[in-house]
Order: C-alpha cells, then structure tokens, then sequence
C-alpha cells in the first residue's frame, strides 16, 4: 500500500523554499502484512489528514520464491490516478481484476449520473453531493486552487463570493468538457456542495474527490443526501 499526499493550500516557509526541498509532501510505502496495522496506527493520529491512499497492491495466487513449479500468481498495483501495472505470470487472474474493476467504476458512475438535476414534468428533481472536510479549509486559496484550469483538478470557472467567506462557481471539466454542461459548486470552509446537470459524466466527481484527498484533505468525504430534491415548479414559467 502506497500513501502520499501534497499540501496544496499552505505556502511553505522561508526556511523550507530556502532548502533543498520547497514542497510539503507526505510519500510512504508499506508492504503486505504491515500495511493494515500502520494504516490503522496512522488513521487515528493527528496526521490522518494527509493519508491519501496513492496505491494499493493485490496478490492473486500463491508466490513461492522455494519452489521450482510454476507457480502463477500475479501483483496489481493499482493507483488513486487510474493507473494499472502487473507483476506475475497469470494474465488471466490481471484481466479477471481489470474486468471487475472497469464494472465497479462503471457502476459508481451510473450511480452519480441517477442522481443529476434535471426538469421532469413540472419539477426540479434530483441530489447534491457533498464533500465534506476534516478540517477548516481557507475557501479563497480552494477556490484558486481548483478553478484555475491546471492540473491536477482541471476545471475553470469563475467563482462569486456570495458573503461570509461563500463561494458560487459555475464551472466546466477541461478534462472531458462535462458534455457541454456547467457543474454549480457552492464552497465554504466546512464543505463543497456540487450540483451535476443530467446528461453530465459522473467521473468529473470523483476525479475531484480523488485530488481532493491527495492536495486538500485526505479524511474529506464524499456524500449523497439522502433525501430527493423535488420542487413543485409548475406553476412557475420554469414548469
């Protein structure tokens, strides 16, 4: 298991831009039977902020460096940006994970999508998301961060300070163009709430949350509230 993450929103001080090395990063790398005691011994400490998962990898099959069969086993390394690398000599248990994986990032997808706000029959139905943080975030540097057009998030908008440190931004995805469609994303200390227009892709969202947590706030979550948006606007000029 691989962690990293890189502080995005706080600028180093002048001893660390006069070092050898200006960056705040976090890069770790636990292997097989520790990896799930230091990750529990991480995730409840005071750093737990910065444990973005980076990579996971999975053995399939039996390894065993003292014996001449042929043993076939394969290791996935799996990243947090997409990327899949194989280690072993069973190509079939790799394309079985790859298989798998492709219909559990589909299925999330789909799911995101179902959710999208849209005009039915005289009302406005669909779900936010919400990204909830750990810590208090400075909305202004976010905002700068995000809605710049660079990597790592890709997206441009225009943001509208609506009050008491308050965000509106109606943004584009540079990465797939979002089919045209603008997401709203309203920012706050405490939390980013965005709404995705239907025939919108879902994995604007997740690309999102997976920045999010390796630049702003490993322990960020990501949540559908659990109750439908349905206005009644039929009697509205918008019905």
């Amino acid at each position: 298991m691989g962690v990293s993450f890189q502080q995005a929103l706080e600028e180093p001080s002048d001893d660390e831009v006069n070092g050898r090395d200006d960056t705040q990063d976090v890069s770790l790398t636990v292997k097989r039977h520790f990896a799930k005691t230091f990750f529990e011994t991480l995730i409840n400490s005071d750093i737990n902020s910065m444990l973005g998962i980076s990579k996971i990898s999975i053995l399939r099959g039996e390894r065993d460096r003292n014996s001449d069969e042929d043993n076939k086993f394969i290791i996935d390394d799996i990243k947090y940006n997409g990327k899949l690398t194989a280690k072993g000599n069973s190509f079939s248990r790799h394309s079985r994970l790859v298989y798998e994986l492709v219909n559990l990032y589909g299925g999330v997808i789909d799911k995101f999508e179902s959710y999208a706000l849209s005009f039915e029959e005289g009302y406005l139905a669909g779900n936010p998301f919400t990204i909830t943080f750990s810590k208090k975030i400075d909305p202004e540097k976010l905002v700068d961060l995000m809605f710049n057009g660079n990597e790592p998030f890709r997206l441009w908008g225009i943001e509208d300070e609506t009050g008491n440190k308050q965000y509106r931004v109606y943004a584009v995805d540079i990465h797939n163009g979002n089919m045209g469609n603008k997401l709203t994303f309203e920012i706050t200390s405490d939390y980013i709430r965005v709404s995705l227009p239907k025939y919108s892709c879902g994995n604007t969202l997740l690309r999102l949350f997976a920045n999010l947590n390796h630049y702003v706030d490993a322990m960020a979550r990501l949540e559908v509230i659990d109750y439908e948006l349905k206005v009644d606007l039929s009697r509205t000029r918008l019905g």
